[in-house]
């Protein structure tokens, strides 16, 4: 086990110890992006989805400082897939609910602001880059931990 600073997540434990609390957020976003029918607004797995998302950009945005915490985020072009495609099934549906006056495009602004904070947070994580129209691409992987000096942790 390495500890490479004095911060809560400068170790590897502690970096471990986050990817175990975020699997579970991503694996149901994951699967919930895997059926067209989970993604529509109305459906629990949808809300799920981007109350995960939230939770994981804020992760991003609050944890590790100069140094990013990993997260274990997918690549940049999956979270860009998964927002093209969350964003198309919300455009086709969300007037079935009958929203309010105003509703459809404040949510689908937030529900956007959202995907492209997870986006930012994914290529800062695996070294890929996004445009400011959400167009991801891929430069390989980047860890949190890499550069990091490997200590031995003292009993």
């Amino acid at each position: 086990m390495g500890i490479w600073g004095p911060g809560n997540f400068d170790e590897d434990a502690a970096a471990e110890h986050v990817t175990i609390q975020t699997a579970p957020l991503l694996a149901q976003i994951a699967s919930s992006m895997g059926s067209v029918s989970t993604i529509t607004p109305d459906e629990y797995d949808s809300v799920a989805l981007l109350a995960n998302l939230e939770m994981l950009a804020c992760l991003s945005e609050g944890l590790g400082g100069a140094r990013p915490v990993a997260l274990g985020l997918p690549t940049p072009s999956t979270v860009a897939k998964w927002r093209s495609s969350y964003l198309a099934r919300w455009d086709e549906t969300i007037d079935e609910m009958h929203p309010k006056a105003g509703f459809r495009e404040a949510r689908r602004r937030i529900i956007e602001t959202t995907f492209d904070r997870v986006l930012r947070a994914s290529a800062r994580e695996n070294g890929g880059g996004a445009d400011q129209n959400g167009n991801a691409r891929d430069d390989g992987p980047v860890t949190s931990m890499e550069g990091a000096p490997k200590r031995k942790r003292k009993r």
